[in-house]
């Protein structure tokens, strides 16, 4: 059966308790621009 690298890596990162710590503090943090600010910084 052939490994899939990516399926082998997502399963290391779900057990890295330091990555999914990361993961969740950065889905805590609130937007500090608008999507029409992000649209109008990058000229959209």
């Amino acid at each position: 059966m052939e490994v899939d690298d990516f399926e082998v890596e997502v399963e290391l990162l779900k057990n890295n308790a330091e990555f999914m710590a990361f993961l969740k503090e950065l889905s805590q943090e609130e937007a500090t621009i608008s999507l029409q600010e992000l649209w109008e910084e990058l000229a959209l």
